[in-house]
């Protein structure tokens, strides 16, 4: 095997057991050498792929009162446990989270340039009653043994009478060639200077021009093995069932958290189940134990929280197929949580808005069914079902909330979005048309859809809210009869404030008129000519 360009390489001397030592043996003066390659790796072209951006915004990791430690996949490095958090600002870079830099944090990003040359790093900072200390940035090509300054990002002195600030900036940064097609990069924002003062690090996005020829890596950022979560207790009056086995994803089980009143109620009970988000690559369903519970106590429901293949381990349609079954398995066992199979609504946010609109245009759509595309090609449905269990339950929902969904992927943003390409199997939405296209809820779109509730912010910057837009139009064209949009002013890719609590109310309604309080003159339990 040849050692010739490889991203790590070792040499090891060993005494063969099989042959016994006579004497003394040593080695010293061990020295490895080699030629510079030449030509072998081409030079990157083509427009920038952004491979990663993190706008510190999603609610499902990141929430929107502030005070969050960043998770993975960065990695907290500060000295003595001290950790960055996250800080609310109406007039962040993106709304409505930034990342506070305070005591010794130090806040890492490992990569995988593999196939990508170019780096580019860019982010805003961001300083305010300063009378000193400093934020690095600075980058590694060797998973940290050595660091390259980018910036130290500090403000004049100041003094307590008069503290300066600047704000918002934007920076941009070139990585040297050794950052190219390299599986061992790291960048990291930490304090230098002792801190007095408030600064801040937002909207941090890094991007690369393809290499030919070398395969980009699967995962940019490497995805870091989730931890268990601490032991979750439920509140009075609520009985948990917190790991259900509801069938199968591909090859492995899959499960669902179920939050039921601890007292079995007189008759079945309205169902609101909540998909997570996370860009579809990270999240899980127990980081919203509470929220279901709170759907028994507060609201009357029974409470869901779905897990679903990320893309790490699966494309589309893995992860609908994945809801899908999910939603089957609450029909087949309603009997079993006391849940009325004639009144489920789901509730998603983010990638979870998209996977619940999904639901909504495409109850029970089998890929022996045929849709015709906005370009003009009338193609088959992909599988949209899966076969993880229960295939003669209908997958069909009453109602939809979908906050700030992704939901149009024949933008020039979906092109270039990292989250959208891992969905669509590595492949760029414009490289994939009919595929990408396959994958928006508005493909699907009848006039036997449910009602369908949507909210966007028109200050997100991680889903443009043109997505929802867009999705409203397509709903309304195809002649859905019930399309709740609004955009809302000053908003970001997580609602804050009295817009949070009025969009809440505004969504519990929806869902109490469409869910709880519809008038049923149909029953939906089995797909429609399945005979039990």
């Amino acid at each position: 095997m040849s050692a010739d360009n490889l991203a790590e390489l070792r040499v090891r001397f060993r005494v063969d057991t099989a042959t016994a030592l006579s004497g003394n043996v040593y080695i010293d003066d061990v020295e490895l050498a080699g030629e510079p390659l030449s030509g072998t790796i081409p030079e990157p072209e083509g427009p920038d792929i952004t491979f990663f951006n993190d706008n510190f915004d999603d609610p499902d990791n990141y929430g929107s009162g502030g005070g969050v430690v960043i998770p993975s996949p960065w990695v907290q490095e500060g000295a003595n446990a001290s950790a960055a958090k996250t800080s609310v600002s109406a007039s962040a870079p993106s709304l409505p989270n930034l990342v506070k830099m305070d005591s010794k944090d130090a806040l890492a990003l490992p990569l995988n340039t593999t196939g990508y040359g170019s780096i580019k790093l860019s982010y805003y900072t961001r300083a305010s009653s300063y009378i000193s200390g400093s934020i690095i940035a600075e980058w590694s090509p060797d998973d940290g043994a050595s660091w390259t300054t980018l910036e130290e990002f500090k403000l004049p002195p100041g003094t307590t009478e008069q503290k300066n600030s600047e704000p918002n900036t934007l920076k941009s940064w070139t990585l040297a060639s050794n950052a190219n097609n390299n599986a061992h990069v790291k960048i990291r924002f930490r304090v230098g200077d002792t801190m007095n003062a408030n600064m801040y690090i937002d909207s941090v996005s890094i991007a690369g021009q393809a290499i030919p020829g070398i395969p980009p890596a699967a995962s940019p950022v490497p995805v870091t093995p989730p931890t268990e979560p601490a032991p979750f207790t439920p509140p009075a009056g609520v009985t948990l069932y917190e790991d259900v086995e509801i069938g199968m994803a591909g090859t492995r089980p899959l499960y669902t958290s179920i939050a039921v009143p601890e007292t079995v109620p007189a008759s079945p009970m309205p169902v609101v189940v909540y998909i997570h988000g996370g860009g579809w690559n990270h999240g899980d369903r127990k980081q919203a134990l509470s929220t279901i519970c709170s759907y028994v106590t507060k609201r009357g429901y029974i409470g869901v929280s779905l897990d679903y293949r990320l893309t790490p381990e699966a494309p589309y349609p893995a992860q609908i197929q994945d809801v899908k079954l999910a939603i089957r398995y609450l029909r087949a066992h309603a009997a079993q949580y006391g849940i009325d199979p004639d009144r489920i609504g789901v509730w998603g946010s983010s990638a979870g808005g998209h996977l619940a609109s999904l639901l909504g245009t495409s109850g029970d759509l089998t890929s022996a069914d045929q849709v015709t595309l906005d370009n003009g090609h009338t193609v088959n449905v992909p599988d949209l079902e899966g076969s993880g269990g229960w295939p003669q339950y209908s997958d069909k929902v009453q109602a939809v909330a979908d906050w700030y969904g992704p939901a149009d992927f024949t933008t020039e943003f979906a092109n270039s979005y990292s989250s959208v390409t891992a969905l669509l199997g590595g492949h760029n939405a414009f490289s994939v048309p009919d595929e990408a296209r396959l994958a928006m809820p508005g493909t699907y779109a009848s006039p036997d859809d449910p009602p369908i509730w949507i909210r966007h912010g028109d200050a997100d910057a991680t889903i443009p809210y043109t997505d929802s837009v867009t999705f409203a139009n397509q709903l309304t064209a195809a002649g859905v009869p019930v399309v709740d949009l609004k955009i809302v002013p000053g908003q970001g890719h997580g609602f804050t404030g009295t817009a949070s609590e009025q969009a809440n109310a505004e969504a519990w309604t929806f869902l109490d008129q469409y869910v709880k309080n519809r008038t049923v003159t149909e029953h939906v339990y089995y797909k429609a000519g399945y005979q039990p």
